[in-house]
């Protein structure tokens, strides 16, 4: 039931976004059981609702002055695999993840436009036409990056492994968790990966930006080897990631690639089909949620890959940030420079609340926007 739903909610969200409108019973014994799983975690933070269902839970807590508390609280409930079995916890996550891709869309706009400004004399970014760029690091550069990750301990891929604040994927657990850890095998960014990758990208970063077409910051890294299959799972399937439509991803290959020991395709805006081939150091940086490829899984070896995510900024940031396997991106686009009533964790949390008031209201128009005044002031 599990899986189904998450497919569904993938499905829905994702091609192209739109709520979820499910009918939720308040008073059946499955909301009763969540009632007391959201009630014993508040209680350890000292909050005691006593005789209540759980969305009149959620609603006192939209009132709260606590936001320190409410986002232990929420990211309890990310973490908790039996939440996903509710509908209102997946009317929530939609409803967060619709103002998330908005709020990234007329960034990425603003940030583009910003970089056009200060750069009147660049000519119109590569991505925009092909969407993917390439290009090949220095051998020495590269060896560097493949011994370091040679030397990185091995971890097992975790749903719950992503940043506070931090857009995830929920449907990653019982099978879904096993097929991961299955085609892949995921190392730890040490921090002699980092540095080295710093350097790779601060050489790179005027030719990204120019290719871009804006500033960019590091949200992520990922560093991972995908292991020999006879089957086509995961990554191995022509797909389009659920990034925000500006994000950007940087693909280094630290070893061989062609057909036999393995590759990525990736399909321009053109529709023509570009197979990475190389013995090492090759990097494609392309535009992930809108260009369509598929790893090519390799025939006897692991093959090592680096996979790193951009997001538009009003200035480039390249250090590198290890924001956890299971991350995606902010989930808004914030500044920690800003401070007072705009500051990141204020800002977040209004977003967060305007989120939790949309999934209350289960997907009925009417009533969020009877509620709006309210949701634009929190």
């Amino acid at each position: 039931m599990l899986r189904k739903l998450a497919k569904k909610f993938v499905k829905t969200i994702y091609s192209p976004p739109q709520t979820i409108s499910p009918t939720i019973n308040p008073i059946n014994t499955e909301d009763q059981k969540f009632s007391q799983e959201l009630m014993a975690i508040l209680s350890k933070y000292g909050i005691i609702y006593n005789d209540k269902t759980y969305k009149e839970i959620l609603k006192n807590l939209l009132h709260t002055q606590d936001n320190k508390t409410l986002t232990k609280v929420l990211r309890e409930i990310d973490n908790a695999d039996k939440f996903t079995d509710n509908d209102l916890y997946w009317e929530y996550f939609s409803a967060r993840s619709l103002l998330s891709y908005t709020a990234w869309d007329l960034f990425s706009s603003h940030c583009m436009e910003t970089y056009n400004i200060s750069n009147p004399e660049n000519e119109p970014c590569v991505l925009e036409k092909t969407g993917l760029v390439t290009g090949k690091l220095s051998s020495s550069l590269t060896q560097s990056l493949l011994e370091a990750y040679q030397k990185a301990p091995i971890i097992t891929y975790e749903d719950s492994d992503f940043a506070d604040n931090f857009m995830f994927n929920p449907w990653i657990f019982g099978d879904c968790k096993k097929e991961f850890n299955q085609f892949a095998v995921y190392r730890t960014s040490t921090d002699l990966l980092k540095d080295l990758l710093h350097q790779a990208i601060e050489t790179l970063a005027s030719e990204f930006e120019a290719a871009i077409g804006h500033y960019f910051n590091v949200v992520g890294i990922r560093a991972f080897e995908l292991c020999p299959l006879t089957t086509s799972i995961g990554p191995h399937i022509w797909h389009k990631d659920s990034h925000p439509a500006g994000a950007k991803k940087l693909m280094l290959y630290l070893s061989k690639t062609n057909q036999e020991v393995g590759s990525t395709e990736y399909e321009t805006y053109q529709g023509d089909i570009f197979r990475v081939e190389g013995d090492g150091g090759e990097w494609v940086l392309f535009s992930n949620s809108r260009v369509k490829h598929r790893g090519i899984p390799p025939q006897s070896q692991n093959r090592p890959i680096i996979e790193i995510t951009f997001m538009p900024a009003l200035k480039t940031d390249i250090r590198i940030n290890d924001t956890g396997q299971n991350a995606i991106c902010p989930w808004f686009p914030t500044s920690d420079v800003t401070k007072g009533y705009f500051s990141t964790e204020n800002t977040i949390m209004r977003c967060i609340k305007r989120s939790l008031q949309l999934g209350l209201e289960n997907g009925n128009v009417a009533n969020a926007s009877d509620n709006i005044d309210n949701m634009i002031k929190r």
